[in-house]
């Protein structure tokens, strides 16, 4: 579906066709780590490990996607600005293990799952909205891992007041 085909060499790819491919990715996916992108190309390409070269070339396709403003980098995610505003909520579920990481989840996509949590259930405990924000994209245990991951994204609602403490009693 990214029309890479299989490459002798990634470093072969024209330009045009890798920035068709990594656009195709964040238009379904973004925004997506950089980790998940890479993935997806060198599945797309045939390509079995992400050498420094290959990792080089991917940022440098993606440098100049941003200058021509067709994507937005922010950290280790990739996207466009309306993904930040409003990300998708995906199902991580059924990714291989070596993606299935919540490190590899935007903290936009954290946010807007802990901000579906509290607002279906008023009231919870922040420690349910972590157990059924994750819940709600596939991952099915809330670890000490996850928890710290989750801080953050959490943290980030309130002062935008999507999301506030309330002493319980």
């Amino acid at each position: 579906a990214l029309g890479l085909g299989r490459n002798d060499s990634f470093h072969e790819l024209a330009d045009e066709r890798l920035d068709t491919a990594i656009r195709r990715v964040v238009d379904v996916e973004g925004p997506v780590h950089f980790r998940v992108m890479a993935e997806r190309l060198l599945d797309a390409a045939g390509v079995g490990r992400l050498g420094s070269r290959i990792r080089e070339r991917i940022s440098a396709r993606l440098d100049a996607l941003e200058r021509t403003e067709a994507l937005v980098q922010r950290g280790s995610f990739i996207g466009t600005a309306g993904q930040f505003r409003m990300p998708q909520l995906r199902d991580w579920s059924a990714l291989p293990d070596k993606l299935r990481d919540l490190d590899y989840v935007s903290d936009n996509e954290l946010m807007f799952a802990l901000f579906q949590a509290v607002f279906d259930e008023e009231g919870i405990s922040a420690e349910q909205a972590m157990n059924d924000g994750i819940y709600r994209i596939g991952f099915i245990r809330l670890t000490n891992n996850a928890r710290e991951r989750l801080q953050a994204p959490l943290e980030a609602l309130l002062p935008e007041d999507m999301l506030r403490h309330r002493e319980s009693g």
